[in-house]
Formats: structure tokens, C-alpha cells, sequence
């Protein structure tokens, strides 16, 4: 499990699904995969700030077990998209969940997936 000490910025937390996710964006809480995959902020005097797109996730062992999984694909400034991993949304109502909780929580849910067959998930929590 990564250490503690690795939680996501503000810049983060409020942008995030700020480009091409949802035009009312909710804030971001936590990802499982932040050590891997860390999430560049923007830099310089006209930062681009990368738009994200959303698949779903079908024919795979997730989708008997979990039906609400995404995977985005971000598009960068240079034309060239990134596909993400599949990722478990947890949402939570404001403020009754900490990032402390979520990183607590998240390896469970990624044993659980294992179990069955899913492998290479990752679980994002917001709010």
C-alpha cells in the first residue's frame, strides 16, 4: 500500500474531472494508483490542462463483478491520448469521507477485484 503521505494536491482535487468529465464536476478525494500514475500538474504561463475522456468498461471479468467502472482517456497537448486503467468510482457524500479512509479502503476493494479476475485496477473516490 503506498505510504499516506501520498495524497493529491488541491490543484488535484478540484480539477481533476474539471476537463471533459462532467460540466458540474465533483471534487476528487483519492486515487489508489497516485504513486504509479501520478497526475502532473500543469506548469508555465499557459499551462494546458489535460481534457480526459470517459469509456466504459465491457466484456470483462469486472463487469460481473463491479458495473460501475470507467476508464478514461486523457488527451494531451502534444495529440497524444493515454489510456488509463479501469477504475472503480466510489462516490461519497461531502465531507463524511477523508483520504485517509479511502487509502485505508482502497487495497480491499483491489483484492476483492483480484479475486475475480480483474487485474491492473485502480479505485478513484470523490465527493
Amino acid at each position: 500500500m503506498a505510504p499516506l503521505s501520498a495524497s493529491i494536491s488541491e490543484w488535484e482535487r478540484t480539477t481533476y474531472y474539471y476537463r471533459g468529465i462532467s460540466p458540474k464536476h465533483p471534487n476528487f478525494l483519492y486515487h489508489s494508483d497516485l504513486l504509479e500514475n501520478p497526475i502532473p500538474i500543469p506548469k508555465g504561463r499557459h499551462p494546458h490542462l489535460p481534457i480526459k475522456t470517459v469509456y466504459g468498461v465491457f466484456n470483462t471479468p469486472l463487469n460481473a463483478v463491479w458495473n460501475t467502472a470507467a476508464r478514461f482517456v486523457t488527451h494531451g497537448k502534444d495529440e497524444k491520448d493515454i489510456i488509463g486503467p479501469v477504475v472503480i468510482w466510489i462516490s461519497t457524500h461531502p465531507a463524511t469521507t477523508t483520504a485517509k479512509n479511502a487509502h485505508y479502503a482502497s487495497p480491499d476493494i483491489l483484492v476483492l477485484l483480484k479475486a475475480d479476475g480483474v487485474k491492473g485496477a485502480a479505485v478513484e473516490w470523490y465527493e
